[in-house]
């Protein structure tokens, strides 16, 4: 299993180098199958995706960019008694799903199968060991400059007030949300939820552990957080453009405003309850501003197109206090570049979430007052904060877009005697 673990941060930690030439991966698959007829090459951002056939039978094999084999796909005949096994789940748990296909996944020293499953358009992958027992591959930390054990051993870490390391219940999401990219509390249990491709709402039941609704208010574009008032969402593309309707009485009509900010790659968007205004914040550093910069603006609902600056971060800021408060980080390559920002509805305090070295900043009176590096054991790529009205929190997380990590919601009780109303 650990060595499964260590692939699948491959196509983290792999990210950003160089890519070989097409000829190269191909060089691999040849190696694997001397005779391998190419059928389809795919570059990925952190990978190629090949598929092929040797030996007549068909093959997908995902090589990271250090030309390692990440996982290999391939068809598959499961025996009657395992089969039996999986379907029983499958129907008992996906009530009106038609199961499509099995394939068979292996990734270094472990292999497991994919189940593929169909309902009204959306495809749903379910994964199973090879006794048909579920099966759920989890993160583990490979280029970060901490781990969870060394989280844990932290002061600053154990002043935090959430107990990041340890969450009180994990969702694991539809194939639909594995790109969640932002989170909004619709009430006690049912969460707002947005993916990055596809201009729908999604209503996701805490309770039963599905989406219970949707509402469709575009097409296809990059979004990447919702908010609501209440009444009304409001959710955010990433070229600043915020899309919203009433909820509660929808009428039909999506009203698009284009924001005019000093920044092309706007990342999160929150409605604060105590001052009624909406905070955007930026994942890059502004058009005409330093590399260290990264704006959070706000705005009234009425008049979304004036927006006013509501904080500077100073990303080199944030790099110290990680070093001062957790020695043992290697600091130098940190990045933050905002993906979600909410405010604490009882301290007042500003949280800011970067899923670039997944770091939690927090500002309370716009002042920078702690720091804390999520673990990549548990967060593969943070992007969505929701707090609840009484301080709980909600942090979701997207999963490797090949599939054999979903995208999950985490959700955390803050700790007795920590939150302070101010």
């Amino acid at each position: 299993m650990k060595q499964l673990l260590i692939i699948m941060g491959l196509l983290c930690a792999t990210a950003g180098l160089a890519q070989p030439l097409k000829q190269q991966y191909i060089n691999k698959i040849n190696q694997i199958c001397s005779n391998a007829d190419i059928i389809e090459f795919e570059m990925k951002d952190d990978y190629a995706e090949i598929e092929y056939r040797c030996n007549g039978k068909l093959f997908e094999v995902g090589i990271s960019p250090t030309l390692e084999v990440l996982f290999i796909e391939s068809e598959t005949e499961i025996d009657p008694h395992t089969r039996s096994i999986i379907e029983k789940k499958v129907s008992k748990k996906y009530e009106g799903w038609k199961l499509d296909e099995y394939t068979r996944v292996s990734m270094g020293d472990t292999s497991f199968y994919k189940a593929e499953l169909w309902k009204d358009g959306i495809e749903e992958n379910v994964y199973f060991t090879l006794d048909g027992k579920y099966f759920r591959p989890k993160n583990l930390v490979v280029n970060e400059p901490w781990t969870q054990q060394r989280l844990s051993e932290s002061g600053a870490y154990r002043k935090a007030p959430y107990d990041f390391l340890n969450p009180t219940n994990t969702y694991e999401l539809p194939e639909v949300l594995k790109e969640i990219s932002g989170i909004a509390p619709m009430n006690a249990t049912t969460l707002y939820a947005v993916q990055d491709e596809s201009g729908v709402v999604f209503k996701y039941d805490l309770k039963k552990e599905s989406i219970s609704g949707l509402h469709r208010f575009t097409d296809v574009g990059d979004f990447e957080d919702v908010t609501s008032d209440g009444a009304n969402l409001y959710i955010l593309r990433s070229d600043g453009t915020i899309f919203s309707f009433n909820v509660a009485n929808f009428d039909g009509k999506i009203k698009q405003t284009v924001l005019q900010l000093n920044s092309l790659n706007v990342e999160g968007i929150f409605y604060n309850q105590n001052d009624h205004l909406l905070y955007i914040v930026c994942k890059d550093q502004p058009i005409d501003g330093e590399s260290w910069q990264r704006n959070i603006y706000k705005t009234d609902t009425k008049e979304m197109r004036s927006a006013k600056l509501a904080l500077t971060i100073d990303t080199k800021e944030i790099v110290r206090k990680v070093k001062d408060d957790y020695a043992f980080a290697n600091s130098t390559n940190l990045q933050f570049n905002p993906s979600a920002i909410a405010i604490h509805p009882l301290t007042n305090e500003m949280y800011i979430l970067s899923a670039s070295n997944k770091l939690l900043a927090v500002y309370q009176s716009n002042k920078l007052s702690a720091v804390y590096p999520l673990p990549a054991e548990i967060f593969y790529k943070p992007e969505g904060l929701a707090f609840m009205p009484d301080g709980s929190l909600y942090i979701s997380s997207e999963g490797i877009k090949k599939g054999y990590l979903n995208g999950q919601v985490f959700f955390f009780k803050h700790k007795p005697g920590i939150i302070n109303k101010h």
